[in-house]
C-alpha cells in the first residue's frame, strides 16, 4: 500500500515540473542563488533543475516498472536487471554530460601561489570557502533555526 502512495507522489512531481512555471517556484529557491542573479536568470536555472529532475525521476519510474514486470513474471530477472542497469547507466551519462569535460591533469593542478596559500591555511587547521558564507542570507536564516543550528551551520572564525 505504501508504494502506491509513493508512486502517486512521484507522478505528481514529474507532472508538476513540466506544468508549473518557474515564477510559481521561485519562492522555493530563495537564498539558493546569489542576490546578483536576475530573476530571469534564476527562472531559467529553476526551469532547468525541474526539467532535469523530472527526466531523472521518469527514468527511476521506468526502472520501477521494469522491477514490477519482473515481480509479476512478465520479464525474466536477468533481462530486468540488464534493463535496469542500462537505464541507470544512461541516466548517469545524461546527468553527467558536460560536468567534467576531458582535460589533462595539469588543468586541476594548483598554481604555485595557490599551493602556498593552501599550505598555510592547512597548517593552521583552517578551511577554505569559495564565497563569504557569513554574508549569505540563507546561511543567516539557517542559523536562526534551532534544529539546524546544532547540526549543519557550525563555523569557526
Amino acid at each position: 500500500m505504501r508504494g502506491r502512495y509513493c508512486g502517486r507522489g512521484v507522478l505528481f512531481l514529474v507532472r508538476f515540473a513540466w506544468i508549473a512555471p518557474a515564477s510559481a517556484t521561485l519562492g522555493w529557491f530563495r537564498g539558493f542563488f546569489p542576490d546578483a542573479l536576475t530573476i530571469e536568470a534564476q527562472q531559467a536555472r529553476i526551469d532547468f533543475i525541474l526539467q532535469d529532475a523530472s527526466l531523472g525521476g521518469g527514468i527511476a519510474l521506468a526502472t520501477g516498472l521494469v522491477a514490477f514486470a519482473v515481480l509479476v513474471r512478465r520479464l525474466r530477472p536477468q533481462a530486468g536487471a540488464a534493463l535496469a542497469c542500462a537505464m541507470m547507466a544512461a541516466d548517469l551519462l545524461r546527468a553527467g554530460a558536460g560536468l567534467n569535460p576531458m582535460v589533462t591533469r595539469d588543468y586541476y593542478r594548483l598554481s604555485d601561489e595557490a599551493a602556498r596559500v593552501y599550505g598555510t591555511i592547512k597548517d593552521k587547521g583552517g578551511r577554505v570557502f569559495t564565497c563569504d558564507i557569513l554574508a549569505q542570507r540563507a546561511y543567516a536564516a539557517a542559523r536562526l533555526c534551532p534544529i539546524r543550528k546544532a547540526r549543519a551551520t557550525f563555523t569557526r572564525r
